[in-house]
């Protein structure tokens, strides 16, 4: 059957995919697709096809908008009130009036809003916070006084999903992350004991996804997802944010915020009223220290912050010094911003442990930025996880480490990196196994589709001794992704740990092919042919120990693995001179166990601080 189309003269202009209708109007996909499914939003089909080839006239569109009940303007033309009004039933779950500064005259606003500054977006965003928690701790008081009562230790999960970068502009993606990952950051400090918030790293993998909220919710394991998104225009910016509950795809609360940069102290007064009338219960001293200081960036200074993290989430050795630069303007810009102090320690430190240059200079640079980041503003959780790492891979300090690291998790019980660095940083190195895992699955809680997180948790097996655990564990990594090289380094540790020779050279070769160096897996696939596992050995060992990135540890470990053992110890004493961060798993890693009766091994292990 034909599909039956208005008049020409009716119909305008024909948009031809669910895309396309969302950036008319100025919504994400998910949110329009709802729309049309309980709100009668003129979307049609093409005949004989199955799911999603959709299309939609403008015209059609249009009038829908127009039958639409106006939420609080009399202008026929106001557009944002008329997008505003789908979502009405929902925002009357908001247990909040809307503020007179929220909104300070955007209407009529087009979906090709480009350009605003950081300051207004991120004092809507703290009221976003507000709304958001005081409707999920509502909601938890609902429950907990339910029968039979939850178990005390329960806890909500929400996820964020990216905001959606609705400027048109690419370029402009650092900027949508950015407010994603502060959203993430505050919420998760808001009530940690009451709300469990998935990581970032998670959550960024549903950027630009059409995937069904409720495949979402068992993906991630959450109760809650909260998405939206950004429009920017000169010093003007919008904001549309919704709360779902994931068993039913109902709106549990929904509202768009337009601003303007004059009106960011004003604003962020009243968030902080807001906030404290609605959620003062659920904050101590030290969270609502933290969570209002943290909005005293200067928007410019900020503007850059934001640039640093999304290099340095891209977590690559061409994007770290990229991050410093980015981190290094900001705090010219204002050398009172902690947040960025706290972001070059966490550069620095990623730089160190990929052989980035020296390792002991680059922690030293790590640790100074972490002090300056707690002595301007000591909850940090962020700032106490580099300072814990600093002082385990640069100091060996491994109780003032773990009190760092203690600090942190008090401070914000989401923060999955200072979960996963505990364990991998200090736990697991001290032989603190079961305590190791158990961080570990803290962290992949957090964070379920982190890769690194899952990888570690089958080494911290392996240090465990438990290689069968480890093997199904980097199994299952493997399966997420074939191309995550760490996993393929795990794999060809284990592999040459039981003997499994061929394939533990596949493993190596695979590292490389990943790596960019085609030439080099096919050297050792020769020299496996030629002169077997012990050749692949000791040329690895020369390259390692004199390569461009330098890994004294690597080559001892090589050199180790073929019993070469007076090489081992020779190398690991340059090692030791080098401040390798790779030492301190001297005691846990089975690889140095024919090392372990000789005293000069048992020295490095005590000057370490590691018998």
């Amino acid at each position: 059957m034909a599909v039956e189309e208005p008049s020409t003269r009716a119909k305008g202009q024909r948009l031809d995919s669910w895309k396309a209708i969302a950036e008319y109007l100025g919504r994400d996909v998910r949110s329009v697709q709802r729309w049309e499914r309980g709100l009668g939003l003129p979307v049609h089909r093409v005949s004989g096809e199955k799911g999603g080839v959709v299309f939609a006239f403008t015209g059609e569109l249009e009038r829908w908008l127009q039958s639409r009940p106006r939420s609080g303007s009399s202008d026929s033309n106001d557009r944002s009130a008329l997008l505003d009004d789908p979502l009405a039933e929902v925002e009357a779950a908001a247990t909040s009036p809307r503020p007179e500064r929220e909104s300070t005259g955007l209407s009529g606003s087009r979906p090709g809003l480009a350009r605003a500054r950081y300051a207004a977006v991120i004092a809507a965003l703290v009221l976003v916070v507000a709304c958001v928690s005081y409707v999920i701790v509502w909601s938890a008081s609902r429950r907990t006084s339910s029968y039979p009562p939850k178990p005390p230790t329960s806890r909500i999960m929400l996820a964020v999903l990216p905001f959606m970068n609705l400027s048109g502009d690419p370029a402009q993606d650092y900027f949508a992350d950015g407010l994603t990952e502060e959203m993430i950051t505050d919420l998760g400090c808001l009530n940690p004991q009451a709300l469990g918030v998935i990581a970032r790293t998670s959550a960024m993998k549903y950027k630009n996804t059409n995937e069904d909220i409720a495949q979402i919710g068992r993906d991630l394991g959450v109760t809650y997802i909260l998405e939206g998104s950004v429009r920017r225009e000169g010093n003007e910016a919008r904001i549309s944010a919704q709360l779902i509950q994931v068993s039913d795809q109902t709106h549990v609360w929904a509202q768009n915020y337009e601003l303007q940069v004059k009106d960011i102290l004003d604003v962020q007064r009243d968030v902080a009223a807001t906030i404290a009338d609605k959620i003062q219960i659920n904050l101590n001293g030290e969270q609502w220290t933290r969570f209002s200081h943290e909005q005293a960036a200067k928007p410019e200074a900020y503007d850059d912050y934001l640039r640093g993290r999304y290099a340095w989430n891209r977590r690559s050795v061409a994007e770290y010094p990229k991050a410093v630069a980015y981190f290094n303007r900001a705090v010219a810009k204002d050398p009172n911003f902690a947040l960025a102090y706290a972001g070059l320690a966490d550069t620095y430190t990623l730089m160190s442990l990929n052989s980035m240059g020296s390792s002991p200079q680059l922690l030293v640079q790590a640790k100074a930025a972490s002090l300056k980041a707690l002595a301007l503003d000591d909850g940090l959780a962020a700032a106490h996880t580099s300072l814990a790492a600093v002082k385990v891979l640069l100091d060996w300090d491994w109780a003032g480490a773990e009190s760092e690291f203690r600090r942190a998790l008090d401070l914000n019980p989401n923060y999955a990196p200072a979960h996963h660095w505990y364990s991998s940083f200090l736990l697991s190195p001290l032989g603190r196994h079961d305590e190791s895992i158990a961080e570990l699955t803290r962290a992949q809680n957090l964070d379920p589709l982190s890769l690194i997180v899952n990888a570690d948790i089958g080494y911290a097996y392996y240090l465990k001794r438990d290689d069968n655990a480890a093997f199904a564990q980097y199994q299952r990594v493997a399966a997420m992704d074939p191309s995550f090289v760490p996993v393929h380094f795990y794999l060809f540790k284990y592999y040459y740990h039981e003997r499994k020779y061929d394939a533990a050279v596949q493993q190596e070769m695979t590292v490389l092919r990943l790596s960019g160096r085609p030439d080099l897996a096919q050297r050792v696939q020769q020299l496996f042919a030629t002169g077997g596992f012990r050749e692949v050995s000791l040329e690895g060992a020369l390259a390692k120990a004199g390569g461009n990135q330098t890994s004294f540890y690597d080559a001892a470990e090589m050199h180790a693995a073929i019993e070469e053992n007076a090489a081992a110890l020779t190398t690991l004493a340059l090692c030791y001179k080098a401040r390798e961060p790779g030492l301190i798993y001297l005691k846990v890693d089975p690889v140095w166990d024919n090392l372990r009766p000789d005293p000069r091994f048992q020295d490095l292990e005590h000057r370490i601080g590691l018998d």
